[in-house]
C-alpha cells in the first residue's frame, strides 16, 4: 500500500508520509500556484494543473517533468484515465482528453455549465463531470457524446467518486446531500443528509 500524499503548496508540490507527515520529496518547476494533483494509476506519476496555464507530469523518483501540455485557460482539474495513458483536463466549461504520449489533443468537448468536478469510470469507459448547472453528465470517453444525465441536486455539485466497480457514482453538492447514482438504472439509489 501506497502510504504517500502529494499536496500543492503554492507552486510546489509536496510528496509526504501519510503515517508521519514527513517531508520525502518536493517537485518545482511551476511558475504559478497549482490547482489540481492527481495521482498515476502506477503511482509513478502525478498530474498537475496551474495557474501558469499548463499541465505537467511529473516522475516522481527523478522529480523531472516528462512533459508539459500548454493549456488555453488557467484555472484546471485534472484526472487520468484507469490505464495512465490519457488525462481528462475541465476548464470552464470544456473537457479535454490528452494523450500523455504524444501530447496531443485527442478529444474536446463543452458542457453546458462551468464544470467544477471530473471522474474517469474504473473501466475507462466514462468520465463524469459537474458544477454549477447542479447536474451531471456522464461522457463517452472515447467519443465525448452524453450517455446519462443525472439530476437531484438542488445546488452546484462540487465532487465526484465513482465506486471500484464503476456501477455507481457518488456526488457531493453545496445542498448539503451526498448522492448515491446506479448507472444502470439510470438513478439516485440513495441520499445521504448530514452535513451543515
Amino acid at each position: 500500500m501506497d502510504e504517500r500524499i502529494a499536496i500543492a503548496t503554492q507552486a510546489v508540490i509536496q510528496i509526504r508520509d501519510s503515517r508521519t507527515g514527513k517531508l520525502i520529496t518536493a517537485l518545482t518547476g511551476h511558475d504559478e500556484g497549482i490547482t489540481s494533483l492527481a495521482w498515476a494509476p502506477d503511482g509513478k506519476r502525478i498530474a498537475s494543473t496551474s495557474w501558469d496555464g499548463t499541465a505537467r507530469i511529473w516522475d516522481v523518483a527523478t522529480k523531472k517533468v516528462v512533459a508539459t501540455l500548454k493549456l488555453p485557460h488557467d484555472d484546471r482539474k485534472i484526472c487520468w484515465s484507469p490505464d495512465g495513458t490519457r488525462l481528462a483536463i475541465i476548464g470552464n466549461r470544456d473537457v479535454e482528453i490528452w494523450n500523455i504520449e504524444d501530447r496531443k489533443l485527442e478529444l474536446q468537448y463543452q458542457d453546458g455549465d462551468q464544470i467544477h468536478a471530473i471522474a474517469w469510470s474504473p473501466g475507462g469507459q466514462f468520465i463524469a463531470t459537474s458544477g454549477w448547472g447542479h447536474q451531471i453528465t456522464i461522457w463517452h470517453a472515447s467519443t465525448g457524446e452524453t450517455a446519462l444525465v443525472l439530476t437531484g441536486h438542488t445546488s452546484p455539485v462540487t465532487s465526484l467518486c465513482w465506486n471500484p466497480s464503476g456501477t455507481r457514482l457518488a456526488s457531493g453538492s453545496e445542498d448539503q446531500v451526498v448522492r448515491i447514482w446506479d448507472i444502470n438504472s439510470r438513478g439516485e439509489l440513495l441520499s445521504l443528509r448530514g452535513h451543515t
